[in-house]
């Protein structure tokens, strides 16, 4: 099924404007819009699209290989999913300027191509990618840390304009509008809930793991901005005496810091050029 006018370009204009490649996402825009206004077309045979496609292919393999090689693994994904619009254009570009609106499904696998279809084998319809390739840009779209707060009403806004057109003509107009809101704010809750939810986790894990590890004599993190634990209770859980039977000290002190460093995501404190002694 076709996307409607416009829907393709707008994807696209908001993955370049979430990613930074606005200038690409232009250029993708008017190439794609521009063969509803365009009358000539390409007469563009099975083989031919199993060869765009196979570039494609070896274009995302090629891109996956190059992130991994020269970049941390964790941001390959991320980055070939930004990218991914740009990397399967030349076949959306084929499939938009052919005199066939649809491609045999067979296009996108190596062992059905091998294999020639049987002499019963019903007709096969093909598939129009458009939709896939629309939801492709959406995701390549969503693929950037940190997203700021107009990104999931406008990407809500897309996905209705896009479900609006291949919606059930059975059901009312009223109800579909009045489900897909219900669709929006439950999603909308489901998504703050699961990021605090990841906040909760990775704080206990850090806890943990400090716990496990030991007290840090040299080096400290501290979340500035953040609300620490508080202390609820006045109840005495331990006691200090020392063996000459002089007061302890009023203040118990395990190490000092006297440097500090902000980054990007955290802060620290180091102990420089301090001398600790083991005291009995």
């Amino acid at each position: 099924m076709k996307t409607p006018p416009l829907l393709m370009g707008a994807v696209l204009l908001f993955w370049g404007w979430q990613t930074g490649l606005f200038i690409f996402a232009v250029v993708m825009a008017v190439i794609l819009e521009g063969s509803r206004v365009l009358n000539w077309r390409w007469d563009l045979s099975d083989s031919n699209f199993n060869r765009i496609w196979d570039l494609c292919a070896f274009l995302f393999l090629g891109v996956a290989v190059y992130c991994y090689l020269t970049d941390q693994a964790s941001s390959t994904l991320l980055f070939l999913l930004q990218w991914s619009p740009l990397i399967f254009l030349p076949f959306m570009t084929a499939q938009a300027y052919s005199l066939r609106e649809r491609v045999s499904s067979r296009t996108f696998s190596w062992l059905r191509r091998r294999r020639k279809p049987a002499p019963t084998d019903a007709p096969e319809s093909g598939v129009n990618i458009s939709y896939f390739y629309f939801a492709v840009g959406l995701l390549a779209a969503s693929a950037v840390r940190p997203r700021d707060a107009s990104f999931y009403p406008v990407a809500c806004a897309l996905a209705a304009w896009a479900l609006w057109f291949v919606r059930t003509p059975r059901s009312s107009k009223l109800l579909w509008a009045g489900l897909l809101a219900a669709v929006v704010l439950l999603g909308f809750a489901g998504h703050v809930g699961l990021h605090r939810l990841q906040g909760v986790i990775e704080d206990k894990v850090t806890d943990w793991f400090s716990e496990l590890d030991g007290p840090n004599l040299y080096e400290s993190r501290t979340a500035i901005g953040y609300i620490g634990d508080l202390k609820l209770s006045g109840r005495i859980v331990l006691q200090v005496r020392t063996d000459d039977g002089r007061p302890p000290p009023s203040l118990l002190r395990e190490t000092s810091y006297n440097a500090f460093t902000s980054g990007f995501e955290d802060a620290k404190w180091y102990s420089l050029g301090a001398r600790f002694d083991s005291q009995k």
